[in-house]
């Protein structure tokens, strides 16, 4: 809105006067203004020109409307005072339909016991109401209560609440021992609390970090490309526009800023919600995230200085699934936008995919301005905390019997395929298997490697004689002849 007259602009309504009517050395006449604005008028105007004057500051939150006569008496007395010279006459414009009504307020004594704590005198909360110069009505309820024209602020039976606290003293309030009944929460045997898990990552080095679930649109775009995001439709900021579809981008962003201050080595996590979906179709899920950077210890005069690796988050994810006691585990290639290929997996339960973690893609890297290696991962919440109940196993009174077994097999076939193949071939009197070599180069072909295994066989009720050892030993070897084409390494 402008004030103009028939030449020029001069001023813009509730928010800056211009220049050409500007009072200067040379101004002999001065016309004074007194007018009122609405908030709606004004709000944001300034904004969008750049402008925080104590105009608009004032205007945007309501002054008194009917206070325009007395705000020009006195500017006038005020320029005669200091000045000097003589005032003319003053024309007043009222348009009486277009001001604000004064608000009829109920109170209710009540609300105003269950606010307060306590139930104040009728008397001490109509003196409150004469002091403030609120208008007031005895109801059966309550009160109605008009407040004068200058308190813009009071619209509603909690502001004149307030108030009445105010005015009656927040020390003048009794106090009392607060008392409810004492529940036992329930804690479920086949459900991990999250401080068990948050526990776990602070002892692996991860700081917890809380980030804002709206992200900025291109990176997350650039994090997770295959899945749409839910467009914000009122964004606080520009890179604020989007509901995050991953935790990796917040995750990334603190971690940046990290970074540029000259933290070298950084490890973050977080829990949260992430969110995904269009048409009104949308899902939202608890989620696990973590980033790390930096090396795996701080300097020291042993010249252990190693960074960061693949395998190093890879044991943070498999530590967190163990809490679960999770045991048929897998990670299987992945390729992912987002990730550096022949760096990436994602993580199953079972059948089920349950995360994914890898090393950020080089591009992106360079892109995000991270100086060194970043390594990821990401899991579904209800998925960790998962947890298998308890059940009692007596120990075995008989000795184990360990046997090892070295097999070539193509570059190709993963550790978590042979693993699988032993267990399904196997039969219970297998009680554990655990990788402890694997090789690559002389007297193995260049498209081979060599995977070493320990077995052990133990039995709860007997003592297990060789012919039961070799029969499970050659009941393992066929299968992986067969599957893998794998040969015994001699």
């Amino acid at each position: 809105m402008l004030i103009a007259d028939d030449h020029d602009v001069l001023a813009v309504a509730g928010i800056m006067g211009g220049s050409n009517s500007a009072v200067s050395e040379q101004t002999r006449d001065i016309v004074l203004e007194s007018a009122y604005f609405t908030p709606d008028s004004v709000a944001g105007r300034a904004r969008k020109m750049g402008l925080h004057t104590e105009s608009s500051h004032r205007f945007e939150r309501g002054v008194d409307p009917h206070g325009q006569m007395r705000a020009m008496q006195y500017a006038t007395a005020l320029v005669l005072d200091i000045c000097g010279g003589s005032a003319g006459k003053i024309v007043d414009v009222l348009h009486e339909e277009s001001l604000p009504t004064l608000c009829n307020i109920k109170v209710d004594r009540k609300e105003v016991a269950r606010i307060l704590g306590y139930r104040l005198a009728d008397d001490a909360v109509e003196d409150i109401f004469r002091r403030l110069q609120f208008q007031s009505e005895t109801t059966d309820a309550g009160w109605r209560v008009v407040p004068p024209s200058w308190r813009q602020d009071v619209r509603l039976q909690c502001d004149v609440i307030e108030e009445i606290i105010r005015l009656h003293g927040y020390e003048n309030i009794p106090t009392h021992v607060a008392h409810g009944p004492l529940r036992i929460s329930v804690a479920r045997e086949s459900q991990l609390p999250d401080q068990r898990i948050r526990d776990l990552l602070c002892d692996a080095g991860y700081f917890e970090a809380i980030t804002y679930s709206f992200v900025e649109k291109d990176v997350q775009n650039r994090l997770n490309p295959d899945v749409e995001a839910v467009a914000v439709a009122n964004p606080i900021a520009s890179d604020m526009s989007v509901m995050r579809t991953s935790l990796w981008t917040g995750l990334l962003g603190a971690l940046s800023r990290n970074v540029k201050r000259q933290y070298d080595s950084v490890r973050l996590f977080e829990t949260g919600n992430v969110f995904t979906g269009k048409n009104g179709n949308f899902r939202q899920f608890e989620s696990i995230g973590g980033v790390a950077t930096g090396r795996v210890s701080a300097r020291s005069w042993d010249g252990a200085d190693r960074e960061i690796d693949f395998f190093d988050v890879k044991g943070v994810v498999e530590a967190l699934l163990d809490l679960g006691k999770k045991t048929d585990v897998a990670f299987r290639p992945l390729q992912h936008p987002a990730l550096h290929t022949g760096q990436a997996a994602e993580v199953l339960v079972g059948d089920d995919v349950v995360g994914k973690l890898g090393r950020l893609h080089p591009a992106l890297q360079k892109t995000l301005g991270f100086p060194m290696p970043v390594y990821l991962f990401e899991m579904e919440a209800g998925k960790v905390k998962a947890k298998a109940v308890a059940e009692f196993s007596a120990l075995s009174q008989f000795p184990p019997v360990k046997r090892d077994l070295a097999v070539v097999v193509d570059k190709t076939v993963s550790f978590d395929d042979v693993r699988r193949l032993i267990l399904q071939t196997s039969s219970k009197l297998l009680s554990k298997l655990e990788l402890f070599d694997v090789y690559v180069g002389n007297n193995v072909d260049f498209d081979r490697k060599s995977l070493g295994f320990s077995l052990t066989f133990q039995a709860s009720s007997r003592t297990l004689n060789d012919t039961e050892v070799d029969d499970q030993m050659n009941m393992v070897v066929s299968a992986l002849q067969k599957d893998f084409g794998a040969e015994i390494r001699k």
